[in-house]
């Protein structure tokens, strides 16, 4: 058990963020996604616009977490998207019936200093990285091999999240697969890590790099792969970009594969091995820099959501380690 003041990570510098919502459908229960699907990288994410707006919602925000009956999943999408934007970045190509997924990965040390912290106490601290990918079920007839109805990105956007209470600041950077178990044990930064934060951070990249491979070192443990989550998001956003909501469901936990760093194709699911645990419900976030709107804590009464102190890293941890 490790108090949450003796584990404060280090100050970091504002590394900024970017969703990588995959584009929807605009179905009437607005849960359908939408995205050219193949096996080639996903288009550059860096955009200058996509950044400057996510920025403003990852930086500092309050978030929440709600429960909602699977039952009642469609209904609440419906309601969310005849008031907010689906969000999803720019140059997205959309296809009907396309589905978004996410696989997270969770990171500890040995002895799970960021589980205790986070399952004892208000303040703590995740270490994550995501994969995200899309499925488009229309394509299974036609599609000769399993990888051509799903398109990936093959650079993992780790992210750093400091949560105190409701209030949350995130901070997150991109590294190629393959080049992860050495920058998590070691530190070890190569070019291509340093291309990517350029956009962002110019001459400051590496430093930027150096900064979050100290913070792995911090508790004197290496960090390693301690639980995996995946589910399907579907995401919105209000025009004053002040307000986003995202729906997960189907949120499975599993463990880590022994080609986690190395496979070619996407962290899908089934994929992943026989799944440790999966949820009983959807999760509705609620992520905003203002106060609610009075339509959406309306709809959450009529729903019957609750309101839940959740964290899926608590949940998959317990469910892979006991």
């Amino acid at each position: 058990m490790v108090s949450a003041a003796s584990t404060s990570w280090p100050p970091v510098s504002e590394l900024g963020a970017t969703e990588l919502e995959r584009a929807p459908a605009s179905d009437n229960a607005g849960l359908n996604e939408c995205v050219a699907l193949n096996s080639s990288p996903l288009s550059d994410p860096l955009a200058s616009s996509t950044l400057s707006n996510d920025a403003l919602m990852t930086a500092d925000r309050s978030e929440q977490k709600f429960r909602v009956a699977l039952d009642k999943a469609n209904l609440l999408a419906r309601e969310i998207g005849a008031r907010a934007s689906r969000h999803f970045p720019p140059g997205a190509v959309k296809l009907p019936g396309a589905q978004q997924f996410s696989t997270t990965v969770y990171f500890d040390t040995p002895s799970r200093h960021l589980f205790n912290q986070a399952s004892l106490h208000d303040a703590s601290v995740k270490l994550r990285s995501r994969e995200y990918y899309t499925l488009d079920p229309s394509m299974i007839h036609v599609a000769r091999r399993p990888e051509q109805l799903v398109r990936f990105d093959p650079v993992m956007w780790f992210e750093l999240k400091h949560k105190d209470g409701h209030h949350v600041k995130k901070h997150r950077f991109a590294i190629p697969k393959a080049d992860v178990p050495a920058f998590l044990s070691d530190g070890r930064i190569t070019p291509e890590m340093i291309q990517l934060q350029a956009p962002r951070h110019g001459d400051k990249a590496r430093n930027a790099l150096l900064e979050i491979a100290d913070l792995c070192q911090y508790y004197g443990e290496p960090f390693g792969v301690d639980c995996i989550v995946n589910y399907r998001r579907v995401a919105w956003q209000d025009d004053a970009i002040a307000l986003r909501l995202t729906l997960d469901r189907q949120v499975t936990f599993l463990t880590a594969p022994s080609d986690l760093w190395t496979r070619k194709s996407a962290l899908t699911r089934e994929s992943l091995g026989a799944p440790k645990g999966v949820l009983d419900c959807a999760i509705l976030e609620v992520k905003s820099r203002a106060s609610l709107p009075e339509w959406l804590e309306q709809t959450l009464t009529e729903i019957g959501t609750t309101l839940e102190d959740f964290s899926k890293f608590v949940a998959a941890s317990r469910a892979v380690h006991g």
